[in-house]
């Protein structure tokens, strides 16, 4: 009990361990060092620390996420004006949800075959050139190709998501150019859109279907063949209006005919920078293979 008194002292005055300089309080003032407790090393607040990373139970992440799917452009728009405490980082919350995507083997949103990518992409003449090419030299099979490419499309798929934020960064700073809205402003905003793609249109779309199918098949009914992806996309595409319109709202102040207008242009350059990041993985698996 008398502990206490000399512990807080303790921790109040002390000197930094990285620049030597005295701290009063739990931070150094000097180089922002934190002083670090005895509590801070057990190995429980360690094992809590990896629960939080492994179950995503930190509770401003997942204000941070609710906002993002609440209120879009609004965490941007805070960004921007220097208010960032009260928030996670868009950053660590797109490699968060990315991490979650890519531990989900069932889940292959942005995945590409090999035949989508010789057969139903504009550049299929040019993948189809390089795969016949490749296969001719090599002697080996169409068949075995395939298998291979896919495996590594699959990871690859996965891991390339952040190219889908700079590609899309251009989009809003052309489309949103406006007085005091900076590249990182833009590029916080992509991030966004990124986050709210990978949680709200990858993963809780995708995990949804898995129950709502077992209950119909419950019931006697097979809603499988309707889940095409002509509905998939309609699903996707209304969804992606409501984020870009509000987020249009929110961070640029757009009125309303300008925020609509510029979510449909955004949906055009979206799909423009899908076909740039589907050849970008076809590239890059291709040379794995």
């Amino acid at each position: 009990m008398y502990l206490l008194p000399f512990l807080y002292f303790s921790s109040m005055h002390t000197s930094c361990k990285s620049c030597g300089k005295a701290i009063s309080g739990n931070y150094c003032s000097n180089c922002g060092e934190k002083v670090v407790t005895p509590k801070e090393r057990t190995f429980l607040f360690q094992l809590g620390k990896i629960v939080n990373a492994i179950t995503f139970a930190d509770t401003k992440m997942l204000q941070t996420l609710w906002l993002v799917i609440r209120r879009p452009g609004r965490l941007s728009s805070d960004y921007a004006e220097g208010k960032r405490v009260p928030y996670s980082s868009p950053l660590a919350l797109f490699f968060i949800g990315n991490l979650i995507y890519f531990l989900m083997p069932m889940l292959e949103t942005f995945n590409t075959t090999l035949d989508v990518q010789m057969h139903g992409m504009p550049y299929g003449a040019i993948t189809t050139k390089a795969v016949e090419n490749r296969i001719e030299r090599e002697n080996i099979s169409m068949e075995e190709f395939t298998s291979e490419y896919n495996v590594a499309s699959t990871s690859n798929a996965k891991l390339l998501l952040i190219f889908m934020v700079f590609f899309m960064v251009p989009a809003y700073a052309i489309l949103c150019h406006r007085k005091g809205i900076y590249f990182a402003d833009h590029f916080v905003m992509s991030l966004e859109l990124s986050i709210y793609n990978i949680f709200v249109n990858t993963i809780f779309f995708g995990l949804l279907l898995f129950p709502v199918v077992f209950l119909f098949r419950l019931s006697g009914t097979d809603i499988t063949p309707y889940l095409n992806d002509r509905l998939i996309t309609i699903v996707v595409l209304i969804s992606l209006i409501y984020f870009l319109y509000s987020s249009m709202r929110n961070m640029y102040g757009w009125n309303a005919a300008g925020a609509l207008v510029r979510s449909f242009l955004i949906i055009a350059w979206l799909v423009v920078s899908l076909i740039a990041y589907r050849l970008t993985l076809f590239w890059a698996s291709f040379y794995m293979v």
